[in-house]
């Protein structure tokens, strides 16, 4: 199996990510990003996925950035959630593309 390349890891994210069920969530909660009156149409959902996409992986592979190498670099923005992993040799590892409607977390303190 051959290596894909960055842009055939997007690639195949925006084709099998369910964006009509993200725009149908959307529709139901009204939810209306800043300055639009109406839900994002399926290819603006697109360019805001492949943003965030986009920015977590240049921010994941920037040589500057020595932490999140395990636990992944995120860019999240409009109920997107992009997240990038890296190997050790400042490689692509891993890609994934969330849509967060809820979220919630607790820590203890030790």
């Amino acid at each position: 199996m051959k290596k894909q390349t960055q842009q055939e890891m997007i690639d195949g994210i925006i084709d099998h990510f369910d964006f009509n069920r993200v725009m149908t969530t959307m529709d139901a909660l009204h939810w209306r990003w800043s300055g639009m009156k109406d839900t994002p149409t399926k290819q603006e959902l697109i360019d805001a996925a492949s943003e965030r996409l986009h920015s977590a992986i240049t921010q994941v592979l920037n040589p500057d950035n020595k932490e999140h190498r395990d636990i992944g670099w995120i860019s999240a923005s409009g109920g997107f959630k992009a997240t990038a992993w890296r190997t050790k040799k400042f490689n692509l590892a891993k890609l994934k593309l969330e849509f967060i409607v809820s979220e919630w977390e607790e820590e203890r303190d030790y």
